[in-house]
């Protein structure tokens, strides 16, 4: 059987997939602009990642904390950013959830940068260190998607998943890798944020993939980066592909709890 030329094999998986992303009020189609900033694996690629990656990508978000108070009294122009990484949109009524790590406190206002550049402002609902989630909503726009969650234990070794992030501050960026522990049994905790049944994932991401989606092959969120690894050397810091996600299980129960 003939092979389909790219671009028709890219769309033929796009519909596939869509059935994972909810969407709202239809809008016309923006382009969307992915990246994948690490050298990709032979073992690591999986047939229509790039289709997955462009149908999971609309409910991603590059999230921004901004501090209402720090420009009080001094010059205009003040930086007021406090933290920036991503978030995930994962209901129709704008429920977004990022790492809690990222938000930090409901006292600070929010941005989201949808993946093809718009911004909307978003308020912080709640930040739950012992869960390390955050929750935030934004008002439903026109377009918008959001994730489906996936049954986070039913996980198992080697499940192909990727993450979607902002490395270097720039939006899109797409990692691929793997689990290796579907459920961590020690808790993991840091700097007075932790969460329970971690999932282990051999994948390179830094900071700016924090509070960002991991996605299986379907499209669906297994749960979202919450920490990863580094190994120091005489170059500076060098990923150990070793990262550390909030899985999709607890992320329903927190939605459930804040409903």
């Amino acid at each position: 059987m003939r092979a389909l030329p790219r671009s028709l094999a890219l769309a033929a998986g796009l519909a596939a997939l869509a059935g994972c992303l909810a969407t709202g009020p239809a809008e016309r189609a923006k382009p969307i602009v992915l990246f994948y900033p690490y050298p990709i694996e032979d073992s690591l690629r999986f047939d229509g990642y790039e289709a997955a990656a462009h149908a999971a990508a609309p409910a991603y978000v590059r999230v921004v904390i901004n501090d209402p108070t720090a420009a009080l009294g001094r010059e205009a122009g003040t930086e007021t950013k406090v933290n920036a990484a991503s978030g995930v949109i994962v209901s129709e009524d704008g429920l977004v959830v990022t790492a809690a790590h990222i938000a930090l406190d409901r006292r600070y206002e929010a941005e989201l940068v949808t993946i093809d550049g718009r911004k909307h402002p978003a308020r912080i609902l709640a930040v739950e260190p012992g869960r390390e989630l955050a929750l935030l909503r934004v008002v439903p726009f026109p377009g918008m998607r959001w994730a489906r969650l996936a049954d986070s234990t039913r996980l198992g070794v080697g499940t192909p998943v990727f993450a979607i992030g902002a490395p270097d501050n720039k939006a899109g960026g797409v990692s691929l890798g793997t689990v290796t522990e579907p459920r961590r049994r020690q808790r993991l905790e840091y700097n007075g944020f932790g969460f329970d049944d971690a999932i282990k994932l051999a994948i390179e991401v830094e900071p700016g993939f924090s509070g960002g989606p991991v996605f299986d092959r379907g499209g669906q969120m297994v749960g979202i980066v919450a920490g990863f690894a580094f190994a120091d050397t005489k170059n500076g810091a060098v990923s150990l592909r070793a990262a550390y996600a909030v899985p999709a299980n607890a992320i329903r129960e927190f939605l459930g709890a804040a409903r």
